[in-house]
């Protein structure tokens, strides 16, 4: 099991966020913050039952996943899936400091058929390249999580989980692209549908626009983003449509309008099936 970024890490990634909110939500079964006393981890493996992130603040925690001994330092994410063996141990000199979040995917009434997602296990361990911005990210969600369980506190808390899960999908995506022999057309693909998510773009358009066949862009895109075209570019408009909406003053009307929506019902619509909140009620938070 490779333990760095991979293009079935990101298909896994992809297929969680792809979940939410169309087929239910993320449900923190666990958090903590701490750091841990002595004598933490052991020796006896284990299994993931849920999906494990883990952010290292600090210390020296060290990690066997699935038999690969893993020495964490300060500024490191893990991600861990379904099935994936653990076994926990410290430097008792170096204590590690943690935020430990354990959490599943809750379908929700009427969710309908949950997207597949790959069948064996995944796990991560990176060093973000914009790390600072993950251990805020984590520590907002823990904040967040330790204030209440009420439905609209659990609705945000999914958001948060789902954001942290989308910045650690595009770091490796980002690395990935980086890397040699890497098809650079996708990337310039998927650039355009996020620097203008105002056009309608038609797959058969993109798949032009990289040379492919159009059945062919569209397998190649799916495993390298996690999603479809149509899915990711839907995802990079209600994304734009949000910065929009917390940064700016325009009207919902107008920020619908700027999309391509004649229709700013059918775009709260979509918002709110994107993020699990009305565009009217994130402005007025």
């Amino acid at each position: 099991m490779t333990l760095s970024a991979s293009a079935e890490v990101v298909a896994h990634l992809g297929g969680l966020l792809e979940s939410v909110p169309e087929y239910g939500s993320f449900r923190i079964a666990r958090m903590g913050r701490l750091t841990v006393p002595p004598g933490w981890g052991g020796q006896q493996p284990s299994r993931v039952d849920d999906y494990h992130l883990l952010y290292v603040k600090g210390g020296s925690p060290v990690y066997g996943i699935e038999g690969q001994e893993v020495r964490l330092h300060g500024g490191q994410v893990v991600f861990l899936g379904k099935g994936v063996e653990i076994t926990l141990a410290q430097d008792p000199a170096d204590p590690p400091q943690i935020i430990t979040l354990r959490f599943e995917l809750r379908p929700r009434s009427g969710g309908g058929s949950r997207p597949g997602l790959p069948g064996d296990p995944v796990a991560l361990v990176l060093h973000p390249t914009r790390w600072t911005h993950l251990a805020m990210m984590f520590e907002q969600l823990f904040e967040a999580w330790t204030l209440n369980q009420y439905a609209l506190h659990r609705n945000a808390t999914s958001m948060q989980i789902h954001s942290i899960l989308w910045a650690i999908r595009e770091e490796c995506r980002s690395r990935l692209s980086a890397s040699p022999g890497r098809d650079p057309r996708l990337e310039k693909a998927r650039q355009r549908l996020d620097e203008e998510p105002e056009v309608n773009w038609r797959v058969a358009e993109l798949a032009r626009f990289c040379g492919m066949s159009e059945s062919h862009f569209s397998r190649r895109f799916h495993l390298y983003t996690g999603l479809s075209p149509k899915a990711y570019q839907l995802r990079a408009r209600m994304r734009h449509a949000r910065m929009l909406l917390e940064d700016g003053d325009d009207s919902l009307q107008a920020i619908a309008a700027c999309l391509g929506y004649s229709d700013p019902f059918v775009f709260s619509r979509q918002f709110k099936k994107a993020f699990g909140i009305a565009p009217s009620k994130l402005r007025a938070r």
